[in-house]
């Protein structure tokens, strides 16, 4: 069969099976919402498109994929997934890429079997289906090999500084590619014959590099005056050397949460509070870099302890998130569930061959120094699925090589090599899917269900984050955090005292684990709660009087929401004291300040039908179905009053009803 045949049979498999992820994924959380980074991500490309973003500041993160974002928006006039369409068809390229890169590293066999391994692969295909840049990064390191390749059949100095340009672009998406610039002069030394010549072509290879990530650099310098090697992340070093650093990502104490406007603004204006001075972002990076090192030389037992780690963790089978978390996305994906190939399976099978391939050191040099340089990122930084994907392709290739190896018998000579190549790899393949616990917590979903539940409940779509966090509440049913997130989605929903209720048992479990203070406050809870306690009681002039108190507090404290939600407990006491008429003025009030609160038009429904005025009431009730077509109080209360309802909304097969009263 022809190469170019084979190619395209490996690109068509690795599309397909892109493609059916997206359609997965399609109107899920995955797509519905975007997280942390990839919110940042879209919202970056958007204001690029609109012409509202030039640069104000120094580059906060990566400078490439705002800007590819951006082209693809424009170029398909689509939404997010069609950008995630454009990302399949290049991750597919990638694969094709492997496959090239084999048939001149390797042999044919190797190749094909790289190439199908790189479709395949879970990882690979779960970052193509997400608004990040592992997809984009992965494809221009792997075209820069596959030129590095060209290069050391053909040594020619424009070769080399096309590959230079290939990675400079990635540079730009991912600052770590300049190790690999140090790196490289090793790979120059043995391709090509004379140091004056190996050294020049090196210079054509820097010269590609840095003519892209230094012109982010001068920008950087323009705007603020000072030094900015690409963008101000660099900061990310104090994340892994630190005395709360564990070798995974780990948010300081100081940053006031995991979004782009927290983690850069906010932490630069803990920053400022703590010096009292005000601080640009050049400056913010600066010295959590000379903090991250000062630890580091300050504590060098721990700093090699803590290396290891990393170096243990990078081989960890575990996709430790920064973002999306893998293991999340695989409960809203069969492709993702039904792809049997991951890290701890591609990690051990990779180093054995290169084992295997040792004696063909110099053919596969480029390769190891890339890897070289991912590996020493995260014994730099700190270990990451999103920062070790590029590395993957290149492990894919020796993964190849030892399967090919084993299965044709080539990988030893007698029983004894045989035996010791099968303790090697069970060695490798321990080594490599054994988890401590802080690596088993990365594959826990309950902060990826809260973080979801929290994006819902921001967009309004009430059902939708309330199953995310009673999902949250299944997998840790004393997750304080979503208790006090539930509590608001009941509040906004209408259901005060079940919103009370939740908020104390939030108060409760964050008392126990000693977790900070959100949502309502511990003194507010349970006035509520006494107050609700007095309405189930039938004390309703007494339970009248603690809701005004409370109204009174709140009023005070400017909390307009409360406000709101204790007015309507307030004209609910009313009613049943029979003020039928105070009742409807309490309700009529709310409805004015928030027209789609649906509770309030079911309590003003029932207070006009009690005074006898049906049609009105009706009204009412037909207005909150209109809120929320699934109401069954609104529904229920119009079949009573014999008046026709409109027909239930239609609940897909095998979906679950999500709607709440």
């Amino acid at each position: 069969m022809k190469t170019r045949t084979i190619a395209l049979i490996i690109f068509l498999i690795a599309l397909a099976v892109r493609m059916l992820h997206l359609l997965d994924i399609r109107s899920s959380p995955l797509t519905d919402q975007l997280l942390i980074d990839s919110r940042t991500y879209d919202a970056l490309a958007r204001r690029i498109l609109e012409g509202r973003f030039h640069g104000e500041d120094v580059y906060a993160m990566n400078v490439l994929y705002p800007y590819f974002l951006a082209a693809v928006y424009a170029v398909t006039r689509g939404g997010t997934l069609a950008a995630l369409a454009v990302q399949a068809v290049l991750d597919a390229g990638t694969c094709v890429l492997v496959f090239a890169i084999g048939r001149r590293l390797f042999d044919r066999r190797i190749a094909i079997l790289a190439g199908l391994l790189a479709a395949v692969y879970a990882p690979m295909v779960f970052y193509s289906g997400a608004i990040l840049t592992p997809t984009l990064i992965t494809f221009l390191v792997v075209a820069g090999l596959w030129v590095l390749c060209r290069y050391r059949d053909r040594p020619r100095a424009g070769t080399a500084l096309a590959a230079g340009l290939v990675l400079g672009l990635a540079a730009l998406g991912r600052g770590n590619l300049l190790l690999f610039l140090v790196l490289s002069p090793a790979f120059f030394v043995v391709t090509v014959p004379g140091r004056r010549r190996a050294l020049g072509h090196w210079g054509a290879l820097a010269a590609g590099i840095l003519v892209l990530t230094g012109g982010a650099t001068v920008r950087n310098a323009l705007v603020e005056g000072r030094f900015v090697p690409v963008a101000a992340n660099y900061a990310a070093f104090y994340i892994g050397h630190n005395p709360e650093a564990t070798g995974l990502y780990h948010m300081p104490p100081f940053t006031p949460g995991a979004a782009y406007e927290q983690e850069v603004w906010g932490t630069r204006a803990a920053l400022s509070d703590s010096l009292g001075r005000d601080l640009s972002l050049a400056q913010t990076s600066s010295i959590l870099f000379r903090g991250g090192v000062r630890y580091a030389l300050g504590h060098p037992g721990r700093e090699v302890a803590l290396s290891l780690r990393k170096f243990w963790y990078f081989w960890n089978r575990t996709e430790s998130p920064t973002n999306l978390n893998f293991y999340f996305a695989r409960d809203f994906s069969r492709t993702l569930r039904w792809l049997p190939l991951g890290f701890g399976l591609i990690a051990p099978l990779g180093l054995l061959g290169i084992v295997l391939a040792r004696r063909r050191w110099r053919e596969h040099l480029v390769l190891h120094l890339m890897l070289a340089a991912h590996v020493l990122t995260a014994v730099l930084f700190f270990v990451s699925a999103e920062y070790r994907l590029p590395a993957v392709p290149i492990l894919l290739l020796f993964a190849a090589e030892g399967a090919v190896r084993i299965g044709t018998g080539r990988a030893w000579r007698s029983w004894a090599g045989a035996a010791g190549l099968a303790l090697l790899a069970v060695a490798l393949g321990a080594a490599c899917n054994l988890r401590d616990p802080l690596l088993r917590a990365q594959s826990l979903k309950r902060v990826d269900y809260l973080n979801f539940g929290r994006l819902y409940l921001d967009a309004g779509e009430l059902p939708e984050a309330r199953t995310m966090l009673e999902r949250s509440l299944a997998m840790d049913p004393r997750f304080a955090p979503a208790y006090a997130s539930l509590a608001e989605v009941a509040h906004r929903m209408g259901s005060d005292m079940e919103a009370a209720r939740l908020a104390d048992l939030a108060a409760r479990y964050r008392a126990v684990d000693g977790g900070g203070e959100t949502g309502p406050s511990p003194e507010a809870t349970g006035g509520v709660l006494r107050a609700a306690a007095l309405y189930r009681d039938g004390d309703y002039a007494a339970a009248l009087r603690k809701f005004m108190d409370l109204r009174a507090a709140a009023l005070g404290e400017g909390k307009p929401e409360q406000v709101l939600s204790l007015d309507n407990n307030i004209g609910l006491c009313r009613y049943k004291l029979g003020d039928l008429a105070a009742a409807e003025s309490t309700f009529t009030a709310i409805l004015d300040r928030d027209p789609g609160y649906v509770k309030a038009h079911n309590n003003l429904g029932t207070v006009l039908a009690a005074r006898g005025r049906v049609e009105e009431a009706a009204g009412e009730f037909r207005e909150a179905l209109r809120l929320d077509p699934g109401n069954r109080v609104a529904r229920r209360e119009l079949g009573r009053l014999r008046v026709a309802a409109p027909p239930p909304p239609r609940t897909p097969s095998g979906s679950e009803n999500r709607s709440g009263n």
